[in-house]
């Protein structure tokens, strides 16, 4: 409960950074997977009216998340489920999102992660994955990053990856990367994917990406 507050606490701050970078308008029903108190899917749901939510967490959290949801008065446009991202998710969402998750963990849980919304989704559906990019020119290797990453190893047994390892990752799934949008706190950025028939093959044309083009 405490790393759930300590999250929380991060999406505050980052949430309006987030929607102000990247226009969610459009995407249908929107599924916040590990979404925490709901933080991020008010916002996204606040600023973008034509979007519905979904909020999929751990029944040990959902409840708060639950009362976030009605105090925002956003009730009717936003459901909750509990359930493990590592065994299943929804598949009620038009898209999916992932916020500052894959970092938490190993290669081998994130691609169980993806592989686990890639079967509950059309090809060309979209899955969004809110997270910075070590290594790359938009990101860089600062002090407080390196020391990130020591973290999420040592505590976490995750890692902070460079956008061609999230590519590998979501290849392997069946995930083509479409476009990489940076917002103004260094270590988020809304990586855009979209669900293909067959994995992709991995290319290092990833590192050259540039924000909001085709990568």
């Amino acid at each position: 409960m405490l790393f759930d507050k300590k999250m929380s606490l991060f999406t505050d701050r980052h949430a309006p950074a987030i929607v102000k970078a990247f226009d969610f308008s459009g995407v249908g029903t929107l599924v916040d997977v590990d979404g925490g108190r709901g933080s991020f899917i008010i916002e996204i749901l606040k600023t973008f009216p034509d979007v519905r939510g979904f909020l999929y967490d751990r029944p040990e959290v959902t409840p708060d998340a639950t009362k976030c949801i009605e105090r925002a008065g956003l009730s009717d446009r936003c459901d909750v489920a509990t359930g493990s991202f590592l065994e299943s998710v929804p598949e009620s969402g038009d898209a999916y999102v992932f916020k500052h998750v894959f970092h938490d963990w190993d290669d081998g849980n994130v691609l169980k992660m993806l592989q686990n919304c890639r079967r509950v989704m059309d090809e060309g559906d979209t899955l969004f994955v809110v997270e910075g990019f070590v290594g790359h020119r938009l990101f860089g290797w600062d002090g407080f990053r390196r020391w990130c990453d020591v973290y999420q190893m040592m505590c976490l047994s995750g890692k902070e990856r460079t956008l061609d390892e999230m590519h590998d990752l979501l290849s392997r799934a069946g995930f083509e990367m479409v476009s990489l949008t940076p917002t103004s706190i260094v270590a988020v950025s809304v990586l855009k994917t979209k669900a293909i028939k067959a994995p992709a093959i991995a290319t290092s044309a990833a590192t050259e990406s540039t924000p909001t083009a085709s990568i």
